[in-house]
């Protein structure tokens, strides 16, 4: 699991009398080892001793993100599973209305632009906090214009961008985390913001997703949102003028994850490009624009499709794998899937006169 801490002085040794594989482990999640060993536990730091004296072992730090394994060892049950972290001095982050900036950074290798750049944040206040978000066709960026948040029992991430609606109206829940990722233009000084209000928000992940239709300021955000046997997931489509074609960093956001268990997954695709995007943006042409939409589905059962949110410009058509076309910009669309497996849907955007 993925998780922040509001300590300032809690050290990584000190959780639950921790001992090496011996019940639980928690390591910080290094965005340089990430990006040259890739998304799994090599990005971890090594299995964590519990000698105080030594100088290697790191303390928390409050914004940034850590990973929690359980191994074989721990019983399946709530109480082998909480976390117990002792506060060994200094002072416990406040809840009051305030902006945290944590330092993020970028490695440069040989990956591709989708490997490379990810960073873990973390809310280290006891209420529902906001990203500061950089805008999305900003001169010079240097994050991208969506969060990634992990979905545990799905084995994915719902990817946000934070000019969707989804985004401003809710914010990060307690201790929770985020991936970001950067791109080269980012320095030793970048820093990613974490704010509270006085006010509080909505947390995200929430079972409710509000909808919302976007004026004729750019870009035209349209979310997809697929639902069914408990389980749930949102992709993205946005017009924008100085959008390219083509899959571009900055621009667009890789679909992340894989399936496990009981899980649906959906992904959009760039002009020849066979990447799977949860966030493709893209210049509107012409009258009337095709998208190819790939559905995962690991359970068979009956999956509804809606439009979350939307232009008031368009009309947006699905069109499923026997060519049935359906208006979801008037309505929600419910389809009942007999088999498992990658289904090929396409979106139809049409202008309207």
């Amino acid at each position: 699991t993925f998780m922040g801490f509001p300590f300032t002085s809690a050290r990584l040794d000190s959780i639950d009398g921790l001992k090496i594989e011996n019940s639980v482990r928690a390591d910080q999640y290094t965005e340089s080892i990430r990006a040259i060993n890739g998304a799994n536990k090599s990005a971890w730091k090594p299995y964590m001793g519990t000698n105080l004296t030594d100088p290697s072992l790191k303390w928390f730090v409050p914004g940034r993100g850590y990973a929690a394994s359980l191994n074989a060892k721990v019983p399946d049950m709530p109480v082998s599973t909480t976390l117990i972290v002792p506060a060994q001095k200094g002072t416990i982050i406040s809840d009051a209305a305030s902006t945290l900036t944590d330092p993020v950074s970028y490695t440069e290798t040989s990956r591709p632009w989708y490997d490379k750049g990810w960073n873990l944040i973390a809310n280290p206040f006891a209420r529902t906090a906001k990203f500061g978000s950089v805008p999305l066709w900003d001169a010079n960026p240097y994050t991208s214009g969506s969060i990634w948040l992990y979905i545990a029992d799905q084995d994915a991430y719902d990817v946000i961008p934070t000019v969707s609606s989804y985004y401003t109206d809710n914010g990060l829940s307690a201790y929770g985390t985020f991936f970001i990722q950067t791109y080269s233009t980012a320095t030793s000084t970048s820093t990613a913001e974490i704010s509270t209000s006085s006010n509080g928000t909505a947390p995200l992940r929430t079972k409710a997703f509000p909808f919302s239709t976007t004026t004729e300021a750019k870009p035209e955000v349209f979310r997809v949102h697929l639902e069914g046997n408990d389980l749930k997931y949102n992709t993205y489509v946005i017009f924008n003028d100085s959008a390219r074609t083509e899959a571009t960093a900055i621009e667009d956001a890789p679909t992340k994850g894989g399936l496990s268990g009981n899980s649906i997954q959906m992904s959009t695709y760039a002009a020849g490009s066979d990447l799977a995007l949860s966030v493709n943006t893209l210049p509107f042409k012409g009258t009337s624009m095709e998208v190819p939409l790939s559905v995962l589905i690991s359970q068979q059962g009956s999956y509804t499709f809606s439009l979350q949110e939307s232009s008031k410009f368009k009309t947006v058509y699905l069109v499923d794998p026997a060519g049935g076309s359906h208006n979801i910009s008037k309505g929600n669309y419910t389809a009942n899937i007999d088999s498992t497996g990658s289904f090929s849907y396409k979106l139809i955007f049409e202008k309207k006169d």
